[in-house]
């Protein structure tokens, strides 16, 4: 083929392709409408019927003209990096996350693929400003937050609420866990003495919005002042669960991750001094009990050798 008929076929395929995700586009020369639309609807009856099973809570909240809305934008607007028809939710939630600007926040160590799905940005309150220098575990600072929570206020664009990409976030994850091919070691034996091991199908997440509570009866106007923090994890019995966490878990969870050669014990007592507390063996004994569950639990799956 030469080049220039390579070229004429190069456009060919590309008004087509975007006359299949666009409905407003006329049908490309020598393309029979009739035939067009027919793709049309196989095309866009795929991506919906994966999307809605992907996240039911977004479509139970959405009417059908508002779902469909959105969904055509999305096939029109964005351009898919990946053919893997399982890809696509997470195409969908980083098309979300750049309209809104809302910045999706992720555990760091265990959930590569969450960033790149969702330009995920990891999001703390001020109230850790006095352990950044030692809890920089994503390479992001606290001093982003406050301009990455006015970007997002900013930036919702469309009539869309400010919670969409987040609930459409929190909901994949669920998917992402639930598929993980990862499987957990054997049960280790837990020590204060050694370093915790944690497992690598527990996510540390940061949202603005309570996303866990958003359904048919509870969709937030605004964002409330404090962020939500979540741990969502897949436990040794293939269940997939989550936890509201508060700042001590958080803090814990993410100094594991970013001080695995330190022994429990030394991981509460190094808090305890960062978080300047009056009474550090009151951090200490909270830590320890928070610890013991977070190994019930199959967050921590015990200790690593020193």
């Amino acid at each position: 083929m030469s080049s220039a008929a390579a070229t004429a076929l190069a456009k060919t395929q590309y008004a087509l392709t975007a006359a299949l995700r666009d409905p407003q586009l006329d049908a490309p020369d020598g393309v029979s409408p009739a035939a067009l639309q027919v793709y049309r609807r196989l095309v866009y009856n795929n991506i919906e019927r994966t999307l809605a099973g992907t996240f039911p809570v977004l479509r139970s909240i959405c009417g059908d003209d508002d779902w469909h809305a959105r969904l055509r934008r999305f096939v029109a607007e964005h351009r898919c990096q990946n053919p893997e028809l399982r890809h696509l939710p997470e195409d969908f939630i980083a098309w979300l996350d750049a309209s809104s600007l809302s910045g999706l926040a992720r555990s760091t160590a265990a959930s590569a693929r969450c960033a790149q799905a969702a330009g995920a940005l990891v999001k703390y309150d001020s109230i850790f400003s006095s352990v950044a220098h030692s809890l920089d575990t994503a390479g992001q600072t606290l001093a982003t937050i406050s301009q990455a929570r006015q970007a997002a206020s900013a930036g919702e664009r469309g009539g869309d609420p400010g919670w969409i990409a987040e609930l459409c976030h929190y909901e994949w994850v669920e998917l992402a866990l639930a598929s993980d091919p990862t499987e957990l070691k054997a049960e280790l034996p837990f020590s204060f003495e050694r370093p915790p091991q944690l497992s690598p199908l527990a996510w540390t997440l940061s949202y603005r919005y309570p996303v866990h509570r958003i359904g048919m009866e509870h969709q937030p106007q605004s964002a409330p002042a404090d962020a939500t923090y979540l741990c969502v994890y897949r436990n040794r019995g293939d269940e997939v669960r989550f936890m509201e966490i508060n700042a001590l878990t958080l803090l814990l969870l993410r100094a594991i991750e970013s001080q695995p050669q330190l022994s429990a014990r030394d991981l509460l007592q190094t808090l305890a001094v960062e978080l300047d507390n009056a009474d550090p063996d009151a951090i200490v004994e909270a830590g320890s009990t928070l610890l013991n569950g977070l190994v019930q639990r199959d967050i921590i799956l015990g200790s690593r050798s020193a």
